[in-house]
């Protein structure tokens, strides 16, 4: 049960900083002309939609018991990969901009 609950806590971490990116992102919009923004925020919106389905899924990993754990661990790893993925195409598509 204690890996259970490291894990937790460090996505919770996880979760924590990627808000943090995602608000940065969101003031970021700010120094682009307005065609680059309107593209930028859809990004940062779908970015959004990441975080939130990998919250989701922490709480899904937290209800269920040691039945599903391996199960929704591999779920929740898998929503945070997308999650990274999808930043580093973000940060290298509007490096230039």
């Amino acid at each position: 049960m204690a890996d259970k609950e490291s894990y937790f806590e460090e996505v919770e971490a996880e979760l924590k900083k990627w808000q943090g990116e995602i608000n940065r992102l969101k003031e970021d919009t700010k120094k682009f002309d307005q065609g680059v923004v309107t593209q930028y925020y859809e990004q940062v919106e779908d970015l959004m939609a990441l975080h939130e389905l990998a919250r989701q899924k922490l709480q899904e990993v937290k209800e269920y018991g040691e039945a599903h754990w391996d199960d929704y661990k591999h779920s929740m790893d898998e929503a945070m990969e997308n999650l990274t993925r999808s930043y580093d195409k973000l940060q290298d598509h509007f490096k230039s901009a």
